[in-house]
């Protein structure tokens, strides 16, 4: 009985772990952050070897009720904080309304001398509006890029100051990254921002609650191409279009967590062939703030807060 019970416990422990370890969290992280990780799976494979030698073993049912619900909880808490669509803690605009027959195109970590530029000519070519999630530290260096992306006609949110993990940050730095930013985007453009999407769409009840007080509606995805990787244009492209439905928020990127030399040539080159793609699908392009005038939830937080969307 010992043996068994530690079988279906050791089975439980490593599909737990590969889950965790080949969930979205991993196809964002870079290597460092994926090392850290794996050593601490790797502590935790450990610890709960001990639990079991200690505690199961000796309380058999009782032991390993009490290891699985712990198990469910950490998996609770990892899916609430790593997947972009989750909404353990509250709303998350992810997906515009089914049945609108448009999508929206997202840049996130902008704007880049390098990248920016052509996004911006290729937009005007098909006469598109898109949404601009803006690192702060970027905006600082690069004003008058801002300034043209706005003058543009395209939507500005927030992306934090420095793209952090938030989740990893204390409260009070939450707060700066996002009031920092805040402040340099009307500064900037002279508008206030009332979109943000977290770093790496990580989140957890800090970040929502720092959000609602700001009176941020937090930004998510329905379609990521993963185009930060060393893929083709032609890749990126064929993954978004493979997976585009009426109401899609395409994440796509402009820079690279605000660094100064963030090579998207190919998120670029990709850029004619999505547009040219959706557009052939019958879909029409619509901003951030154009969805979420047509959303009910939204509009219902808008309401309780007392100010208007701005278009």
């Amino acid at each position: 009985m010992k043996n068994l019970i530690f079988n279906i416990y050791f089975l439980f422990t490593i599909i737990l772990l590969l889950a965790i370890a080949f969930l979205e969290i991993f196809r964002i992280l870079d290597r460092r952050t994926r090392i850290v990780i794996v050593i601490l799976l790797a502590i935790f494979l450990i610890f709960s070897y001990l639990f079991f030698t200690l505690v199961i073993a000796r309380f058999m049912v009782f032991g390993l009720a009490l290891f699985i619900a712990t198990c469910l909880i950490i998996f609770y808490l990892v899916y609430g904080i790593l997947f972009s669509k989750s909404e353990i803690w509250g709303k998350v605009f992810w997906h515009g309304e089914s049945e609108e027959w448009a999508v929206a195109l997202t840049f996130d970590d902008g704007p880049t001398p390098r990248n920016t530029p052509q996004i911006l000519e290729i937009l005007e070519k098909f006469n598109i509006k898109a949404t601009f999630f803006m690192v702060g530290k970027s905006i600082r260096r690069y004003r008058e890029l801002a300034r043209q992306v706005d003058s543009a006609g395209h939507a500005i949110g927030n992306h934090s100051f420095s793209h952090p993990v938030l989740v990893s940050e204390r409260k009070g730095q939450i707060r700066r990254e996002v009031m920092l930013t805040d402040r340099i985007i009307r500064q900037v453009i002279g508008k206030r921002p009332y979109i943000f999407r977290p770093p790496h769409g990580f989140k957890d009840p800090r970040v929502f609650n720092i959000a609602r007080e700001l009176q941020y509606v937090i930004v998510s995805w329905s379609n990521m191409p993963e185009d930060w990787k060393e893929i083709s244009a032609e890749k990126i492209a064929e993954r978004v279009l493979e997976r585009a439905e009426p109401g899609d928020i395409i994440l796509l990127h402009d820079g690279d967590r605000g660094e100064r030399e963030a090579d998207r040539t190919e998120t670029v080159k990709s850029l004619p062939l999505i547009i040219e793609g959706i557009l052939s699908q019958g879909y029409a392009f619509k901003t951030i703030p154009e969805m979420l005038g047509e959303s009910e939830w939204i509009l219902e937080m808008i309401r309780r807060w007392g100010w208007q969307i701005p278009h």
